[in-house]
């Protein structure tokens, strides 16, 4: 989770909010996780003997993903004899459905059954690093798709020739990490996009153990 600006914040998606609706989604959050699902595994556990909530079982950042937040909590069952381990996931799919749980995108001929449909349809990322004729192109602000005039409105541009080697892909990730402006998301998918490329060019990863 990034800051974006005061009282905004951004998630590693590039979906930003106030930072009063987060903390009413975190707040919904721990009531549905602990006053509601953890009651009832854990009422379920006294019932059946094969049940047993695991205290680890907790995990998942709803910052993570502020449009679809999401955690989830896991469980030991036994199945003859043997133990198996289950994740109940929960996310928090409103966004796709009105005060009455009407689903908004009906209008669009678009009817769900499950958030999964929702999600694919809602969460086209932006990107902050784009890779185009073998070269790539950063971005302060991120964008869904480049324009025509991508290579003149980019804040920043490293050539796949100057960073087709270890040596060099290390010494560009090293100086990008330098610049306040890059942040860890935007490393990230410079160092996925280069890792990529490479490989489709020499079939081998260019990232190696780094």
């Amino acid at each position: 989770m990034y800051k974006h600006k005061p009282g905004i914040q951004m998630d590693e998606h590039g979906f930003s909010e106030s930072k009063n609706i987060t903390g009413q989604k975190v707040e919904d959050f721990q009531h549905m996780i602990y006053n509601v699902l953890e009651p009832m595994l854990l009422n379920q556990e006294k019932e059946d003997k094969k049940l047993s909530f695991r205290l680890d079982g907790h995990g998942g950042s709803i910052l993570n993903n502020l449009r679809f937040p999401s955690k989830h909590l896991i469980f030991n069952y036994k199945h003859r004899k043997l133990n198996h381990v289950y994740e109940l996931k929960i996310t928090d799919v409103s966004v796709g459905f009105d005060e009455k749980g009407n689903n908004k995108l009906i209008s669009e001929g678009l009817p769900l059954t499950n958030g999964t449909d929702l999600i694919k349809k809602c969460e086209k990322a932006p990107k902050w690093v784009w890779v185009k004729k073998d070269a790539f192109y950063f971005f302060r602000k991120p964008k869904f798709k480049l324009g025509n005039n991508y290579d003149l409105q980019c804040d920043y541009c490293i050539k796949y020739n100057d960073c087709k080697t270890q040596n060099q892909f290390i010494g560009w990730v090293e100086h990008l990490n330098a610049k306040s402006w890059v942040t860890k998301t935007m490393l990230s998918q410079f160092m996925k996009l280069a890792d990529k490329l490479h490989k489709e060019k020499t079939g081998l990863n260019l990232t190696g153990n780094f």
